[in-house]
């Protein structure tokens, strides 16, 4: 089975080939639908950090705040390429 994902509902692109093992079915559907969502999680997750109400929503809690925050910036991070 491969994964084909299309970017801009255009032009499809091939991403990744997915070989599903019998044993490993669901794991690597799993996975096949984590690969094909990375995009739009990573732009909701800069979306989030970048609104001005960001605090509020996670309950005004500053030392939660920081921390989560942080997370989300190496994650960001971590997916731009920038830190492994």
């Amino acid at each position: 089975m491969a994964l084909v994902i299309d970017a801009d509902h255009a032009t499809p692109y091939w991403l990744a080939k997915v070989q599903l093992q019998p044993a490993l079915e669901d794991q690597s559907r799993a996975n096949g639908r984590l690969i094909a969502a990375a995009p739009e999680l990573l732009e909701a997750l800069k979306d989030l950090i970048e609104n001005p109400a960001y605090r509020v929503m996670i309950g005004g809690n500053p030392n939660a705040t920081d921390k989560l925050y942080s997370r989300c910036l190496r994650a960001i991070a971590k997916a731009e390429g920038r830190d492994a």
